[in-house]
């Protein structure tokens, strides 16, 4: 899957949870790549980031810079998906208000929804 695959993948994933979800422009997105919407939570600011092929980590910075660039878009909360893992100082730098989403749960929920959909519309 491409980079962008897995922004559209967690488009589709949050829309079918009942969310209201936003992919932002491609290129300069500020460090958000979608932004979604729940009556209850408000607005989330999220960047994903497809790393698996390239065996690299989230590392602090990345971590910051959401959290900064959240504001941008009027977010009160922020989600960082990525198909890799987070370094330990990165989970530790996370900032209430920011879920950190790494490949075991991009394997556990994203995946596991793909191919049920993937399956019913081959039923259809």
């Amino acid at each position: 899957m491409s980079w962008r695959e897995v922004e559209r993948l967690c488009f589709l994933y949050y829309k079918s949870k009942g969310y209201k979800p936003e992919l932002t422009k491609q290129g300069a997105d500020g460090g958000i790549d979608l932004i979604y919407y729940h009556p209850h939570d408000g607005k989330t600011a999220v960047q994903i980031k497809h790393y698996i092929r390239l065996q690299k980590e989230i590392i602090v910075s990345l971590i910051r810079e959401l959290d900064g660039s959240k504001r941008n878009y009027g977010c009160v909360f922020s989600e960082f998906i990525t198909t890799s893992t987070f370094t330990n100082p990165a989970s530790a730098q996370a900032p209430r208000g920011m879920n950190l989403r790494g490949i075991y749960w991009f394997n556990r929920e994203v995946i596991p929804w793909m191919k049920k959909e993937t399956a019913k519309r081959k039923l259809a």
